[in-house]
């Protein structure tokens, strides 16, 4: 499931999210629509937020960040 989706899921607004992890929405928008990729330590925020524990990490972080699956 990509970010927005699990946003989306969770019943959360960008605001609510980036204030919890620390970033700006539109550093969230831009990562949502894949503009841009979160950094390391954004991206374990997420994955924390989201209670995201990973089994094969490479694989499921790339799934994390593919929007190319959603509808926009």
């Amino acid at each position: 499931m990509a970010l927005k989706a699990m946003r989306l899921s969770a019943r959360k607004t960008r605001r609510e999210v980036a204030q919890v992890i620390g970033c700006t929405e539109g550093s969230l928008r831009n990562w949502e629509h894949g503009h841009a990729k979160p950094g390391s330590g954004y991206l374990l925020k997420l994955l924390n937020y989201y209670r995201i524990t990973l089994r094969r990490p490479r694989l499921e972080v790339a799934e994390l960040l593919d929007n190319r699956r959603e509808s926009k």
